[in-house]
């Protein structure tokens, strides 16, 4: 009898030892209701357009870009990867451009910190705004700077829809969603978020990406020589106890040709 007690006590820390180690090791994930005001009032606004079926979306994506505002009800049935995949992209590259355009003005402001040359009162206000909405505790230098630099930086088009057609099973579920996005709710339970709109959708998804800890190995790895492909390999941090979630996205990066999204930043140092 005592040795059955030992044998459940031992094999209860066994199974509470990892999930400590889980909730730990995500515990700074979080992510934004809605998409920041830096965003929202780019000079590029996003004009959403809603659809109430799923024809109506191909027939409005026939001249791109459109930014469909959710996914209609319809969706999961009469929907394709090749369709999901063209409603989601206009937003994955809109963000884009919209961080590579930050990053540029941080490139310059960085070399101009490492040479010791005085930014003017714009610089150090993007610096800070940047910082603040990055989530990075810095003093206005350049080692500050190189910290944004590897948050500060977009997120491959291949890599991204991967993630989205692994989540949503090609397109059919999680809708709300489409990227998997996890938070800690106000109960301290780990839950799937879900999104009124696609570009607060893929907003937050990118925000984790960009700033948890959680990815900090996707964000030492993401430079310009690396291929989609390969830098899918570093997100195992998305299912950290799934052994065949790295291999369901490199399977969906080829089944679904993904190669043709990739891009290449020329900008980077």
């Amino acid at each position: 009898m005592k040795f059955r007690l030992l044998f459940i006590l031992i094999a209860g820390l066994v199974c509470l030892v990892p999930y400590l180690i889980y909730q730990k090791y995500q515990q700074d994930l979080r992510a934004p209701d809605v998409v920041p005001e830096v965003f929202a009032t780019s000079t590029e606004p996003l004009l959403y357009q809603s659809f109430s079926t799923t024809q109506e979306v191909a027939a409005a994506l026939e001249n791109p870009p459109v930014y469909v505002e959710s996914f209609p009800s319809d969706f999961n049935k009469r929907g394709t990867p090749e369709l999901f995949i063209k409603v989601l992209l206009p937003y994955i590259q809109y963000y884009n451009r919209q961080i590579l355009s930050d990053r540029q003005q941080l490139i310059v402001i960085a070399n101009k910190l490492w040479a010791h040359e005085p930014l003017t009162k714009e610089e150090t206000t993007l610096f800070l705004q940047l910082a603040a909405l990055y989530d990075v505790n810095t003093e206005v230098d350049a080692g500050g700077a190189f910290h944004l630099l590897e948050k500060v930086n977009a997120i491959p088009p291949a890599v991204a829809l991967a993630v989205a057609l692994v989540e949503t099973e090609g397109g059919k579920k999680y809708l709300d969603a489409p990227f998997g996005v996890f938070v800690w709710d106000q109960n301290k339970r780990y839950v799937r978020a879900s999104y009124l709109d696609l570009g607060a959708a893929y907003y937050a998804w990118m925000y984790q990406m960009n700033t948890a800890d959680a990815h900090a190995s996707f964000r030492e790895e993401r430079r310009p020589s690396i291929s989609s492909y390969l830098l899918l390999k570093s997100l195992p941090s998305l299912r950290p106890y799934d052994g065949k979630y790295v291999k369901a996205l490199t399977d969906a990066y080829k089944r679904y040709n993904l190669a043709r999204f990739e891009e290449k930043d020329e900008d980077d140092s």
